[in-house]
């Protein structure tokens, strides 16, 4: 969900809206006002221009699900009030959770609560949505159908664009992920062979000056290599989209070294 323009099209499949362009994606974004508050995490959090959007994905049953939406509501208005804003300025937002088991008796693929009394609106611009996975083959749009399919099982008997890439873009990630084990694996056989000389080079003290020589070639040699592969990684990640900032702290690259990395592609 780091990717702007997928994204945008989650959302605007699950709202049946235009949200026009929207800032850098947060994932597992923290708001915790105060010291002694209870904080929150949001899976995914997007705002453009006039609107914020929190999009929670929940694979278990959620207890007081209508209560933790109040609750993610209440802090999403504190942190922007926090900010210095009056109540005015405060965003229309949108609360989506997708959930694999709902507590609703009545069986629907969406529930959507809005602040109304006979008819006339609280004006609060604030919309809690729940999509109920379990029930997504009954869903009378085909888009959102799709969409629901793929989070709820992991695939889809819809023909979908949006969900082609979503798939496409995970893929990537898990081979990315296996790389990342695979370069890890790597370097702790390179730090067990770099031992092994130490020990040999220390057994063979009449060779003391050869095998010094030896070490720090193979230390020099190693290093290059090590760096290699984190350059390979920073460039995959870089392909995948991820930010700068994780990037550095995924390789322990500075930022102005993946910032040239980025600019090289």
């Amino acid at each position: 969900m780091q990717d702007r323009e997928i994204c945008a099209g989650v959302i605007e499949r699950l709202l049946g809206i235009k949200v026009g362009k929207i800032k850098y994606p947060k994932l597992q974004k923290v708001i915790a006002p105060y010291y002694s508050t209870h904080g929150v995490r949001l899976d995914v959090y997007v705002e453009n221009s006039t609107t914020v959007f929190d999009v929670e994905i929940q694979t278990t049953p959620v207890a007081a699900l209508g209560k933790r939406m109040r609750y993610y509501q209440s802090m999403i208005d504190i942190d922007h009030l926090t900010q210095g804003n009056p109540y005015d300025v405060l965003k229309e937002s949108y609360v989506l959770f997708l959930c694999k088991k709902v507590p609703y008796k009545e069986k629907r693929s969406v529930y959507k609560f809005e602040r109304t009394s006979e008819g006339i609106s609280a004006g609060d611009n604030s919309h809690w949505i729940v999509y109920n996975l379990e029930q997504s083959k009954e869903e009378s749009d085909a888009s959102l159908r799709a969409f629901m399919e793929y989070v709820g099982s992991g695939n889809s008997t819809e023909n979908d664009a949006l969900v082609e890439r979503i798939a496409h873009t995970v893929e990537k990630l898990k081979r990315n992920e296996l790389f990342r084990d695979e370069y890890r694996a790597m370097n702790l056989h390179d730090y067990d062979k770099l031992s092994q000389g130490r020990a040999q080079g220390r057994k063979e003290g009449i060779a003391l000056g050869r095998q010094e020589g030896i070490a720090q070639g193979l230390q020099k040699g190693m290093a290059q290599g090590r760096q290699e592969g984190i350059l390979m990684t920073a460039r995959g990640l870089i392909e995948i989209g991820l930010s700068l900032e994780q990037i550095t702290k995924v390789t322990g690259l500075s930022l102005e070294q993946v910032t040239a990395l980025k600019d090289k592609k």
